[in-house]
């Protein structure tokens, strides 16, 4: 019997930034994209650090220095 395979599970670059919709009961909704966030940038696709088409010039806005950290290690630095 072989063990257990790893599995990675990544959460989206929204859960770490302060426009996300917490409220929202679709929970994909955000201050850039009120009716609904790209599949590219909710999996992590797109580093939305950066300008998305249609963002109306909001982007991504940590919550705090950790939430901060954890995106710069996702995208390795990317973007800054």
């Amino acid at each position: 019997m072989e063990g257990p395979e790893a599995v990675t599970i990544t959460m989206p670059q929204c859960a770490f930034c302060q426009y996300l919709h917490r409220n929202d009961k679709t929970a994909n909704t955000c201050t850039a994209f009120p009716d609904g966030i790209p599949v590219e940038i909710f999996i992590n696709e797109a580093d939305h650090r950066n300008p998305y088409p249609g963002d109306h010039g909001v982007r991504f806005d940590p919550v705090d220095d950790d939430a901060a950290q954890v995106v710069a290690a996702m995208f390795k630095d990317a973007a800054s």
